[in-house]
């Protein structure tokens, strides 16, 4: 999932909160942000609990470009693909990588120890590229649609990448293992306690509900409490779609790795674009 995340590197780790951020950003982003200096458990924890917020920076950068295409009159479909194009760049496409791989494995229907083998395939085949041309597909027309559906729309476009990613930290956390011990997913599956998965989706209905529903307020004739509730429940639907996904993962494959994180994060970038697209158009 990163060449920037391995065990090894000696001396002592930084203060959690700064180790945390730089390091996320740093194996996760295309950003010039160094990271910690020594790579364990540890440091892996650290980097996944501040995972969301690569989705922060990811959406406001999908908001800055929302907004440039309502100044210039850009067509929405155009704006779908020209706001996933920003997210996958400044990922450098780890994720769409993963999601191929995963795509390989499942399709197999190979026990777990072959299916293991096609997962660290560096090749791609049919069944790989399908499940990324069918995600893009999904991210790109519901994000086009979101940014078509106002000028506050930013907020809801901002919102995807931040979301997908708080679900991706589910396969993290503790009741998880890694396939391998070894490399990223060694680092970071089954690190993370439960306490902090379930912080970070606390925070993202709040934020989900305050964000969307003053973005889609003066679009629709629903009353408030409706909206903060619909749009409370969003997040909760994407994230039980993403642990489904992880939980078929680690039954097929006998555990996670990064692949299955960045799998897991496209996935999830689809499933709340659309979600937000249903409820925005439903409640208009």
């Amino acid at each position: 999932m990163s060449g920037k995340a391995g065990p090894g590197g000696t001396g002592p780790h930084g203060h959690p909160l700064v180790e945390g951020i730089s390091t996320a950003l740093s194996w996760l982003s295309i950003l010039p942000v160094r990271g910690a200096e020594v790579f364990d458990t540890i440091t892996g924890r650290r980097a996944m609990l501040a995972m969301p917020v690569v989705g922060v920076v990811l959406g406001i950068v999908g908001a800055a470009v929302v907004t440039a295409g309502w100044v210039l009159g850009t067509p929405a479909l155009l704006l779908g693909v020209l706001v996933v194009v920003s997210w996958e760049l400044g990922t450098r496409m780890m994720h769409i990588d993963g999601l191929a791989d995963v795509g390989d494995a499942l399709g197999s229907y190979a026990p777990p120890a072959k299916a293991q083998e096609i997962l660290a395939d560096k090749y791609t085949g049919a069944l790989g590229m399908g499940a990324v041309l069918l995600t893009l597909m999904a991210t790109v027309s519901a994000t086009g649609l979101l940014s078509a559906a106002g000028p506050r729309a930013m907020v809801l476009v901002a919102l995807v990448p931040w979301l997908a990613r708080i679900g991706a930290l589910r396969g993290c956390v503790t009741d998880f293992h890694p396939i391998h011990a070894g490399g990223f997913g060694g680092l970071t599956i089954g690190t993370v306690p439960r306490a902090g998965f379930l912080a970070w989706a606390a925070l993202g209905v709040v934020g989900s509900s305050a964000a969307a529903a003053w973005a889609t307020l003066p679009l629709t004739p629903a009353g408030l409490p409706v909206l903060l509730g619909v749009y409370a429940l969003l997040p909760i639907g994407g994230w039980l779609l993403t642990t489904g996904l992880l939980r078929h993962c680690a039954r097929r494959f006998a555990g996670l790795n990064g692949d299955c994180l960045g799998a897991a994060i496209e996935v999830g970038t689809a499933a709340h674009a659309v979600l937000l697209v249903l409820a925005t158009y439903a409640l208009a």
